[in-house]
């Protein structure tokens, strides 16, 4: 059996930025993940955090940026045919110019075509595309955005 030195994949995450954050405010951030319950009798609700590290001239910063848990989506590993990086919940499309929604499911990243009822998805492998997809948005933002 052949042992493993290192992680074939980053795993880090994009989410949008609370309105409340003024510096990010409705931005994607990107990075890992932080889950974070109050726990108290006022508040039992999560809040989802994305840990952004980012190199300044003095060095590097550690933000923690509350973002909206729905958007939250997980790096494929993957780049388009421009080199930007595929995540989860992005919007696809192809060279024939179908569109397809990237999501998780049993795990694995896969395609969902555009217009077809829930029942009756067509589903592809995120990796058979090779590198003849471009991203040209994702569900919480306007293509091109």
């Amino acid at each position: 059996m052949r042992r493993r030195t290192k992680m074939d994949r980053v795993i880090k995450f994009r989410g949008k930025a609370l309105e409340t954050d003024s510096c990010y405010s409705e931005k994607f951030v990107h990075g890992g993940i932080s889950i974070y319950n109050k726990n108290n009798t006022q508040d039992q609700s999560e809040h989802y955090f994305i840990v952004e590290t980012a190199k300044d001239n003095l060095g590097f910063i550690t933000r923690m940026v509350e973002v909206k848990p729905e958007t939250v989506g997980q790096f494929t590993g993957l780049l388009d045919k421009n080199g930007k990086e595929i995540y989860e919940h992005d919007i696809i499309q192809r060279e024939d110019g179908r569109k397809d929604t990237v999501v998780y499911e049993l795990g694995e990243f896969i395609t969902k075509e555009e217009g077809w009822e829930l029942n009756w998805l067509i589903k592809h492998r995120l990796g058979d595309f090779g590198e003849e997809i471009t991203v040209i948005g994702n569900v919480y933002e306007k293509e091109g955005e």
